[in-house]
């Protein structure tokens, strides 16, 4: 059988083609097989002018190089866990297909500078796109994270971006750690020219050797250029565009840090617990019978239904955190029947009230519980926690881990 990688002729009604065979797209028809020819260019030819497929020479994966990390007994020593996502990719242009399994030879390979830095480690836990990601799979990072900070000064998780704000919330409540946690990612590919992988890597295993602080991070670009990345709180962190490069923002507090590749780190924010001597611990149960309603014109009360069997639920309303009267039935029901009601904002910035308008007092009355300036995806997170691990949801209004702010500056909007 002819696999991606072989080195084929292909004898067709018409002529004779040398190449190698790829991986064919999902989206292309199964009617059609793709070549590599010698100049580079890729070919399709339709299944039925083929005579017949010779294999020339097996594809042969390349073994790993497995060259010897020396140690600096002066450096920190960090852990970096990869995940999958496009940090941890890089396409085989012999197969067109994506491989996910770097190890430490890999990254310091690609990044000469990580040698300065610190003693480096990896391993690969799972590859998946986060969107794939359960919290089943939340659950083994943590208890991998937890594993390596055992040795490790610090920790780099590597993953895709479009769940990062959900799996960094819920690593921030599921682990109690004295050094830094940090959470990176890319939005452009390992494999192109303008990818940000490389320098956020860099600053991310910068930040897990040297910041002196503790907690779940994520460290991503701070601009569209390559000079400086954020380090923003776990439970304050979002995606706010699809594509650019700054993509990931601190939501109603500043960056706690901004970290210059290998070299300085400058922090900016100092509301964050400082490295400690204790024990990791690891709280990694959730309750998956939790949802997220986001509020819209004529929302149907029968929506509601669904959720009469789940624990709780987060709303995501308008403004300070109004819904619609027509929907109050919907959610008195669910009330009285022990589910959990919280309120948070589709504004994401500032906070919900339940005071300034009639209309959210009598919210507050049928029982919803209004959330400060917890983000939607943040208190969803908390809230599975919470669940999981036999908590009280009263503590869904306690300040856990950074999620609550009292004060909200002015100029921490859009920054």
């Amino acid at each position: 059988m002819v696999k991606p990688g072989d080195s084929v002729v292909v004898i067709t009604q018409d002529e004779r083609i040398e190449g190698m065979y790829l991986e064919k797209p999902a989206l292309l028809k199964q009617d059609t097989i793709i070549i590599k020819l010698s100049s580079g260019y890729n070919i399709g030819i339709d299944k039925d002018k083929v005579k017949s497929i010779r294999v020339v020479k097996e594809y042969v994966k390349p073994r790993s190089k497995n060259k010897e990390i020396k140690q600096d007994s002066k450096l920190p020593n960090v852990s970096v866990l990869s995940t999958g996502g496009t940090i941890s990719s890089k396409v085989d242009y012999n197969t067109g297909g994506v491989i996910a399994d770097y190890s430490a030879e890999d990254f310091l390979e690609m990044c000469p500078e990580l040698s300065n830095v610190a003693n480096l480690k990896a391993k690969k836990v799972m590859g998946m796109m986060t969107e794939n990601i359960t919290y089943d799979e939340i659950s083994k990072i943590a208890i991998e994270v937890a594993k390596e900070l055992e040795k490790a000064d610090g920790v780099v998780v590597t993953m895709g971006t479009d769940m990062l704000g959900y799996i960094a919330a819920a690593l921030s409540f599921c682990l109690d750690v004295n050094k830094p946690v940090i959470i990176t990612a890319a939005q452009k590919s390992i494999d192109r020219g303008s990818s940000d992988s490389f320098f956020n890597l860099i600053s991310s295993v910068n930040a897990a050797a040297n910041f002196n602080g503790s907690g779940v991070y994520v460290c991503m670009h701070g601009s569209s250029s390559d000079d400086y990345c954020n380090l923003i709180k776990g439970v304050k962190v979002r995606k706010m565009h699809t594509s650019r490069r700054d993509a990931f923002r601190s939501i109603n507090e500043k960056p706690v840090a901004q970290i210059y590749g290998e070299g300085e780190i400058k922090v900016v924010n100092d509301s964050f617990e400082k490295r400690g001597m204790g024990k990791t611990s690891v709280k990694n149960k959730f309750e998956k019978k939790v949802g997220l309603v986001y509020i819209y014109p004529e929302i149907n009360v029968e929506l509601f239904d669904v959720y009469m069997d789940y624990k709780g639920i987060i709303l995501m309303g308008t403004g300070l955190g109004h819904v619609p009267q027509t929907i109050y039935p919907g959610i008195k029901k669910l009330i009285d029947k022990g589910v959990f009601v919280g309120m948070t904002s589709q504004c994401l910035y500032s906070r919900v009230s339940s005071t300034v308008y009639s209309g959210l007092r009598e919210i507050k009355a049928l029982g919803v519980v209004y959330l400060e300036d917890q983000l939607p995806e943040t208190a969803l997170m908390k809230l599975s926690w919470l669940l999981g691990n036999g908590k009280d949801v009263s503590l869904m209004t306690s300040d856990l881990k950074g999620e609550m702010n009292d004060r909200i500056e002015y100029d921490t909007f859009l920054i």
